[in-house]
């Protein structure tokens, strides 16, 4: 799902179900971001249906965000299976 919305150049599995993706470029609009903008995290929570970009924060000893990046925006998504 995640390739349709954004490109990415790594990504950490935080839990079963959430995805962090590091320097995203998306490929299609989301909220106030145009198709080709750069951000740095996007988190998919994939169980609650929540999609966050962040501004560029530090990171934890594990490589992930520790919470000090700026949420940009938040987006409820839900999956659907394509025909």
């Amino acid at each position: 799902m995640e390739r349709d919305l954004f490109d990415w150049s790594g990504w950490d599995l935080v839990t079963d179900t959430i995805l962090q993706f590091y320097g995203c470029v998306l490929k299609v609009p989301i909220g106030a971001f145009g198709v080709g903008d750069m951000v740095p995290i996007i988190v998919v929570d994939f169980e609650n249906g929540i999609l966050q970009l962040i501004g560029k924060g530090r990171a934890n000893a594990a490589g992930l965000s520790n919470g000090a990046g700026e949420l940009l925006s938040e987006h409820k998504v839900r999956l659907v299976l394509a025909d």
